[in-house]
């Protein structure tokens, strides 16, 4: 204590000086921290500057600069070589999808059947173009009609490329290997659509056929998943079919939609792929204006569009999709493999795997008492790990009440059941290339004009045409049990 007064004694007696080394002190502490920061922003400052005289320097030693000679390069590119390019590539794929995709025989006669091919391709465009076309360039009323006549007649075709499961009348035996229910309700609806009543237009005759190849091509894509045979291009000459319902990969179509269709397919369900308002939906089953085409296209953001001349691309139409199949657990990323090596280019945008939720597992049932089965129902496990999802949710369309979610076929797989897949997605239709000289068609490749349909037949010809006859047979119930 007696040290701490004779200190406070010293500074009372030399104050002022300790004051004076404060504030010298504190004076510089404080010019010091001005000055540091002063640096800070002068050195900040200083890089900007010298990147600017960097930049400088590299322009004017540059010889050639980004200045119209790039400028018209860039453009003679564009209007050029890259356009041409397009063009290319655009005709290549559009006379590949037609490769692949020929017309129906509606004429057993040869010359007749080529002679509506060429009426057909002088007049192919796209169906907007199509609808303005003036009387003087339609379509002759002997093909509309003999179309509307013998359309029926082709279906059967495409039911083989699935091998549908039929039941023979009088043996009552089923043969095939894919299940379609409903698709005598579709063949039914389409020819209402399209060729019911009277004569079809040429616009009616037009979006028939885009239907039918799109249907095709769904079909083709099934067929293809089911191939069993070695060649990885599924060369038709080499398909092999299953052996029995029972071994197929794909064994039933549920739902095959396109179009205006495949869109209330798309909003109908939860998580939709799209949602629209309540008018956007309206217009797309009524059309606006009274078109047909509105709401059958879709933009590259899935909504369907409700003008069909506001097309995203001129080189090729979106038409949406909606395929719901009963397939092998093991062979859904083969389904998606087919959906994007079709001959007609399929986006799929969703993959909706509709498994029956489990019930709870009773803890107090013996084995006994539930049949040795597994939680999920059945001899097995109804889905692997992470798949089981509710009705509603992921599930159908909200109709709970059907047995749609399982699928109580016999199996090759004795532990995965087959379950129902949903693809959705869109389906490229590509337009036919845009042709620079008057003479050409719209339908040709780009360097030989369509051959001209030579004069109408005489009536008699027409009449000594018979319509083909359909094969009687009955859809097999779901499981192929008549």
């Amino acid at each position: 204590m007696e040290k701490f007064r004779a200190f406070l004694e010293v500074l009372k007696k030399y104050h002022f000086w300790v004051l004076c080394g404060l504030i010298v002190l504190l004076s510089f502490v404080s010019w010091f921290l001005a000055t540091s920061e002063e640096a800070q922003q002068f050195l900040t400052r200083k890089r900007e500057i010298d990147s600017k005289f960097e930049l400088d320097r590299r322009i004017s030693n540059t010889r050639e600069h980004p200045s119209r000679k790039y400028i018209q390069g860039i453009s003679d590119l564009e209007s050029g070589t890259l356009t041409s390019q397009v063009a290319n590539a655009s005709t290549r794929l559009y006379r590949e999808m037609r490769d692949n995709n020929p017309l129906p025989k509606i004429f057993p006669d040869e010359g007749y059947q080529e002679n509506f091919k060429a009426a057909f391709e002088k007049i192919w465009a796209p169906m907007e173009d199509i609808e303005k076309l003036p009387p003087s360039k339609q379509l002759d009323d002997f093909y509309r009609t003999r179309y509307r006549n013998h359309i029926e007649g082709h279906f059967p075709k495409l039911f083989e490329l699935i091998e549908r499961r039929t039941v023979d009348e009088q043996t009552k035996k089923t043969s095939g290997i894919v299940d379609w229910v409903d698709a005598d309700q579709k063949i039914k609806t389409f020819l209402e659509r399209y060729t019911g009543g009277s004569t079809p237009s040429t616009l009616d005759i037009m979006m028939a056929q885009e239907d039918l190849w799109v249907y095709e091509t769904l079909l083709k894509v099934i067929r293809n998943t089911n191939d069993v045979g070695p060649d990885p291009k599924h060369d038709p000459k080499h398909y092999l079919k299953p052996a029995n319902h029972k071994v197929a990969r794909i064994k039933q179509i549920l739902a095959m939609d396109i179009g205006k269709d495949a869109v209330q397919s798309w909003t109908s369900c939860e998580k939709a792929l799209i949602n629209l308002p309540s008018e956007g939906g309206a217009a797309t089953t009524t059309g606006r204006g009274g078109t047909p085409l509105a709401g059958r296209y879709v933009d590259d953001k899935g909504k369907p569009l409700l003008d069909p001349t506001q097309q995203p691309y001129g080189e090729f139409r979106m038409m949406p999709i909606n395929l719901k199949v009963v397939i092998e657990q093991e062979e859904i990323p083969r389904l998606l493999a087919e959906c994007a090596n079709s001959a007609m280019r399929i986006d799929v945008r969703a993959v909706r795997i509709l498994v029956q939720q489990p019930p709870p597992l009773d803890a107090s049932a013996t084995e006994a008492s539930t049949g040795g089965s597994h939680p999920g129902g059945g001899a097995g496990p109804s889905a692997p790990m992470g798949m089981a999802m509710p009705m509603g949710g992921m599930g159908g369309h909200g109709d709970a009440g059907k047995d749609e979610s399982v699928y109580n076929e016999e199996s090759a797989n004795p532990v995965y059941q087959p379950v129902p897949v949903e693809v959705q997605g869109i389906i490229y239709i590509y337009n036919p290339p845009r042709v620079q000289n008057p003479g050409e068609t719209a339908g040709d490749s780009g360097s030989q004009a369509a051959p001209a349909a030579p004069p109408t037949p005489a009536s008699p010809a027409r009449a000594a045409i018979g319509a083909p006859t359909s094969p009687a047979a009955v859809t097999p119930l779901r499981g192929g049990r008549p």
